[in-house]
């Protein structure tokens, strides 16, 4: 269940209920999807919030689990997200004039003997 709680009981006259503190989506429940994914969106390490929660008391699902939960649902999601943010820039870039770029670069290792560089450009006007 992870960070949800669920209790299930009977009632003499009802019969079994079921309550949950958290909705599911398929078959996680929200609260553990959004652990998931704030822990890939801010780049948190899994173990570290597994820490944390043991000194809180508080009840996390397993790493692979997260792990299921970010390859099911999060990763298609920031892919998707990302690809129509660039979709959109790419669109309002084509539309300007001219384009004014800033631009630095960094090296795989310090020196004269990189192997690799990274490129990074920076457009002014929206920076």
């Amino acid at each position: 269940v992870g960070s949800a709680l669920r209790v299930e009981g009977e009632c003499p006259n009802c019969g079994p209920h079921q309550w949950s503190s958290s909705p599911k989506t398929k078959k996680f429940y929200d609260v553990n999807l959004d652990l998931a994914t704030a822990t890939f969106l801010t780049g948190m390490n899994i173990a570290s919030l597994h820490r944390v929660g043991k000194c809180m008391g508080l009840g996390l699902p397993h790493r692979s689990t997260f792990y299921r939960i970010q390859e099911s649902f999060v990763y298609d999601a920031v892919d998707t997200a990302y690809e129509n943010q660039q979709q959109e820039l790419v669109e309002e870039l084509t539309q300007r004039e001219k384009i004014d770029l800033a631009g630095d670069g960094r090296y795989s290792a310090p020196g004269y003997s990189a192997k690799y560089c990274a490129y990074s450009l920076m457009d002014n006007v929206t920076k």
